[in-house]
């Protein structure tokens, strides 16, 4: 049974006070007060208007817009993070329609600005003007160190794609409704969720840190394990991101180490069209990441002394130059590896971030995969199976891929800009919708 927006309006209502302790790699923010919701009827109005604007298109484009009820004169009395948003009123209000908010949307991109609508004293809802909040908020999300400021306690609707709606407080995601489906906060899957079996595994990245480390005289603060773990996921975070402002989606493939090092176990089901020779020059991306550890955990060391064990939020709030500098390589290569993905066929990354190649061809002969688990949360837990019959070429090929090598996992960005994260997990092979970065709203 599909949901619809008076199935949401319901959700809303219950969760708007509910504390959110969502995960994130991002420090994510906090609000002691909220604003009121709007009456439960003109909650639904605001909901199913955004929801029937969503469904329409402007000269064939779709309907991206992020709409916020609050009224004018209180963002120049707001002063928390997100003093740098920019009302702009109209000199007469509109009536909140969808053909009103389709007309608004190319002048209010979601990446960089809000439509703003207020409901009048005698209860009309009315669009009073634009807010320009700029893309910082966006970059973030996208996985840059830079700080997060925080849109107003609001409630905030964002219509990403048709019949897809995210609605917030401010800037942390109450409900989705998400192809029919109601979503409450939780992780996005590329930054908390296992994306390979690690178990055993022990990447040359790791043991070349702490050999430096060792030959540095144990100087150096220690790296807490989990942040080599999150620097890769930082990674996959900013290729997809990259890729989806590239439009035209594309797959991602990764290998486990034990796979990548079996060329001769996966090269019949994987023609890599335009593969790299071995070598230095497609490790760049693992040489850059221990360019990054060594930089944070001299700088640690220094400041903390060596027993100090470094944590992401460590990472997140060094402004030593050199970690900036290694942060900002890998940030750039990211984007290079992203434009790959515009050729036909999967970009090719072997743990530890060894570029293999790109182009590559998932060979039709391998065995169909005829149902997979979709994840219900971001760690697997709760699945629910469904046919791989509505899907397309790229996901079905991944599918078949992942199945044939356990320990492979894929990235697939449809032309939508939505990411699917698949892999097998005993048995079965499973996916989910990468809701990106926990609680935020995007």
């Amino acid at each position: 049974m599909h949901a619809y927006p008076a199935n949401l309006a319901r959700l809303v209502r219950t969760q708007w006070n509910q504390p959110v302790e969502a995960e994130s790699m991002i420090v994510l923010p906090t609000y002691e007060e909220a604003d009121d919701l709007p009456r439960p009827r003109a909650l639904q109005e605001v909901l199913s208007t955004c929801y029937q604007a969503s469904l329409l298109s402007d000269e064939s484009r779709p309907v991206r817009f992020r709409l916020i009820l609050r009224e004018p004169e209180r963002f120049e009395a707001f002063t928390g993070g997100a003093g740098s948003l920019h009302a702009l009123p109209f000199e007469r209000y509109l009536a909140l329609a969808p053909t009103q908010l389709r007309r608004l949307a190319p002048a209010a991109p979601l990446e960089q600005a809000l439509i703003g609508a207020r409901v009048s004293p005698e209860g009309e809802l009315q669009i009073w003007g634009l807010v320009h909040s700029g893309e910082h908020w966006l970059q973030t999300v996208e996985g840059s160190r830079r700080p997060l400021n925080p849109l107003p306690p609001s409630l905030v609707v964002s219509v990403a794609a048709p019949g897809h709606l995210a609605v917030a407080k401010g800037s942390l995601t109450v409900v989705r409704l998400l192809g029919g489906r109601l979503a409450t906060p939780a992780p996005g899957v590329l930054e908390f969720a296992e994306m390979r079996p690690s178990e055993g595994v022990v990447d040359a990245i790791v043991l070349a840190f702490e050999r430096e480390r060792q030959e540095a005289g144990n100087q150096w603060a220690k790296i807490n394990h989990t942040v080599f773990e999150q620097l890769r996921r930082q990674v996959a975070l900013r290729i997809v991101s990259a890729m989806r402002r590239l439009g035209h989606g594309g797959t991602m493939l990764w290998l486990s180490a034990n796979i990548a090092s079996q060329p001769e176990r996966y090269a019949p089901a994987l023609n890599i069209k335009y593969a790299f020779r071995q070598g230095e020059s497609r490790r760049r991306l693992g040489r850059f990441g221990l360019d990054l550890f060594r930089a944070l955990a001299r700088d640690c060391g220094e400041r903390f002394g060596p027993e100090h064990s470094v944590t992401w939020r460590d990472f997140l709030a060094s402004t030593d130059p050199a970690v900036i500098h290694a942060d900002e390589a890998i940030n750039e290569l990211a984007r290079q590896i992203a434009s790959l993905s515009a050729v036909d066929g999967a970009v090719v990354i072997a743990q530890p971030m060894d570029l293999l190649g790109f182009g590559a061809e998932i060979s039709g002969q391998l065995p169909p995969v005829e149902f997979v688990a979709r994840a219900l949360d971001s760690r697997f837990k709760r699945t629910e199976m469904e046919s791989t019959l509505n899907v397309g070429t790229r996901h079905r090929s991944a599918y078949r891929f992942c199945n044939a090598f356990p320990g492979a996992s894929a990235l697939v960005v449809s032309q939508d800009g939505s990411v699917q994260v698949v892999a097998r997990r005993g048995d079965t092979v499973v996916c989910s919708e990468h809701l990106s970065s926990g609680a935020l709203n995007v």
